[in-house]
């Protein structure tokens, strides 16, 4: 029954094909429904401004697949999609309502990028409907979203929003610095019809200054790329612009030119939003050349498209236009109307309160952004610090190992009765000094070597490689020596339970801070969901060498690009904590293992890295001695999920 829905939906999709016409996939046998959906998918966005209604047909698709099959991860996006193809058709309480619905998915699925999206799409909305406060309360949110998972593609769709109200509330100079922003963020990643839409914006912003050579030089450019694009959208903004230039310097026939072609592009695409801009502009021609009763039939039109996409910013100059029509026809109680018209909106969308308010939201976000730089300079003079003393502590910490392994050996050949344990942790001890410890060692080593001998030919970003490095390799040696050091203790009885109330979710923060080389190499997502109020009964340092344990062997076994997210409970008098990755993932039988030295298999992470296999033993013990438990559910290919549980008071 299986197979045969998934030859109906293969069937299905084809037959859509046929029905949208201009769409050129190569046949291929999809075996899976997740390579159908993302076929779909792909469509709502290629289709989304030259042809509206062929993107909503995948879309209604697409979310069908999804639910049908329960791949709802994929519903948040398509319904920004969706969401952003009504936008176009003008239809902004369905775009809106579409929106809200994949922020609502989002938030349930934790997917911070399309919660980002859904954010930047509503405040676009409400630019669009002339609620600039609210417009930039939500692009701003969208912005710190992106910024804090380090989303480029992310960013650059905000600040060309917030570029674009700026521009509306004729802050020229803020919406230049925007859009240069934006062009940089865009050029990096190579996002090229996201490029020739921030060059459009800023010949728009020429234009809006008085630029007019500036503005046409970059028309005219940018028709060649859209051109490229074949982005029918684009080539209606970009010949639109070109004939308000022409309509400003009077050559009214090339302006009307312009703009006929301008029309007819929106009205083939259903383009409202520049199609009341275009009617507004032909209007202002026919004005201009005395043909006033054309002038009122495009300008109704512009008012009536205005009304029914709900949107007052276009109303202002339709209705200006009038009110000049009707002062140079003599009929100057309808010219005082339509002036009374413009000058309500007007004051309404720009007030001064509105200036105060959009002016508080852009200096709270400044202010954010201070703090956080201030945070990161000072979190690197922290880390020069460290590196300073690097040499010193490594050969430090050598000692301290032989001497801790000197000891374990002398006692081990005391106790007969365990003589065959001793010799296994002996030969353990070897293997991992001969490997483990001594691969870092030698990459630091040679790292720095390489920085003596290349001293003053090495740059600064050369020179930071290298420091990174080294202190990369030196946090790996730390690790694995506080767990020898701790493990032995633990052989030995030596460690003293030191219990009190603790705040995990500040431990937590400290580890991956510790991490943050790893996990900005494999660019990982770290999830951190503890909070501030949850707090256990247990040794702080012993807490943080389960953290530490946890963290480094899900960055060990994640893949690229994967999610690490930490949980935390409270249940009756206990507290569950909980660290989950998407990685590799691990057997029944090779959990059972992890437990027993003897019987664990050394398996090396997605990079190869190395390990002892002391990690999960010393967690599970220092958990015990903790009065908690611990437990691990995984499978291959699934990632791996270690669950804590200690107690929440000294009372128990």
């Amino acid at each position: 029954m299986i197979y045969t829905l998934r030859i109906l939906l293969i069937a299905a999709f084809f037959y859509n094909l046929n029905i949208a016409s201009s769409i050129d996939f190569e046949s291929e046998n999809f075996q899976a429904d997740t390579t159908l959906l993302k076929k779909y998918v792909e469509q709502i966005w290629k289709f989304r401004n030259n042809k509206p209604d062929t993107a909503i047909h995948f879309g209604e698709k697409a979310i069908e697949l999804a639910e049908n099959t329960k791949m709802k991860s994929y519903l948040p996006q398509i319904y920004n999609y969706l969401g952003v193809v009504y936008r176009n058709k003008g239809l902004y309480t369905k775009s809106i309502h579409n929106y809200n619905l994949a922020l609502h998915y989002s938030n349930t699925l934790k997917d911070s990028t399309q919660i980002g999206y859904a954010f930047n799409n509503i405040g676009g909305i409400y630019r669009l409907q002339g609620n600039y406060p609210l417009a930039f309360e939500y692009m701003f949110k969208a912005l710190r979203v992106f910024e804090r998972i380090e989303d480029k593609e992310g960013i650059g769709f905000c600040t060309i929003n917030i570029a674009i109200a700026y521009r509306k509330e004729k802050n020229y100079e803020k919406a230049l610095e925007y859009l240069r922003y934006t062009l940089k963020i865009r050029e990096e990643t190579g996002y090229k019809s996201g490029i020739a839409l921030t060059l459009n914006h800023i010949a728009v912003v020429y234009q809006d200054m008085g630029k007019y050579n500036a503005a046409m030089q970059q028309y005219k450019e940018l028709l060649k790329l859209y051109n490229e694009l074949d982005d029918e959208k684009g080539l209606a903004a970009a010949n639109s612009g070109i004939g308000a230039i022409h309509a400003i310097q009077k050559n009214y026939d090339e302006a009307l030119n312009r703009q006929s072609k301008a029309l007819e592009l929106c009205e083939r695409i259903q383009d409202k939003d520049t199609e009341i801009i275009v009617l507004n502009r032909i209007g202002e021609i026919y004005l201009e050349t005395n043909q006033f009763e054309k002038a009122l039939e495009y300008l109704h039109k512009s008012e009536r498209t205005s009304k029914e996409v709900q949107t007052d910013v276009g109303l202002i100059e339709t209705y200006r236009t009038i009110s000049v029509l009707y002062e140079r026809t003599g009929d100057f109680e309808s010219s005082l109307k339509y002036y009374k018209m413009q000058s309500a909106i007007s004051d309404s969308l720009f007030s001064e309160a509105n200036t105060k308010e959009i002016a508080r939201i852009q200096a709270d976000y400044d202010l954010e952004l201070r703090t956080f730089e201030n945070i990161n300079l000072q979190e690197k003079l922290d880390q020069q610090k460290i590196q300073n003393s690097l040499l010193l502590l490594i050969t430090f910490l050598v000692i301290i190992i032989i001497v801790i392994l000197y000891v374990r050996f002398r006692s081990m050949r005391k106790m007969k009765e365990k003589l065959a344990e001793s010799n296994q942790t002996k030969d353990l001890f070897f293997s991992i000094l001969a490997h483990d410890l001594r691969n870092p060692f030698s990459t630091a080593h040679g790292y720095l070597q390489m920085a003596l001998d290349d001293f003053d030919s090495l740059d600064k970003n050369d020179l930071k490689e290298v420091i990174t490095r080294v202190y990369e390799s030196s946090r790996k040696n730390l690790t694995l020596l506080e767990n020898l050091l701790d493990w032995a203790r633990t052989q030995r009885d030596q460690i003293q339970i030191m219990p009190k109330i603790i705040h995990p979710a500040d431990i937590m923060r400290d580890t991956i801070q510790l991490f943050k080389v790893s996990i900005h190499e494999k660019e990982l997502t770290v999830i951190n969901n503890l909070t501030d109020d949850l707090k256990c009964f247990c040794d702080e340092a012993m807490l943080r060498t389960i953290f530490r344990n946890l963290l480094n062997n899900s960055i060990k076994f994640s893949y690229e690009n994967g999610t690490i997210v930490i949980n935390g409970s409270t249940s009756e008098n206990f507290v569950e904590i909980s660290v989950k990755d998407n990685g590799i993932g691990m057997s029944k039988d090779l959990i059972e293992k992890q437990f027993n030295l003897s019987a664990n298999e050394m398996i090396p992470g997605t990079r190869n890295e190395k390990g002892t296999g002391l990690g999960l033993i010393l967690c599970k013990k220092f958990v015990e001695m903790n009065g908690g438990k611990m437990s691990i559910e995984s499978s291959p290919g699934a990632g791996t999920e270690v669950k804590i549980t200690l107690k929440s008071s000294s009372q128990q």
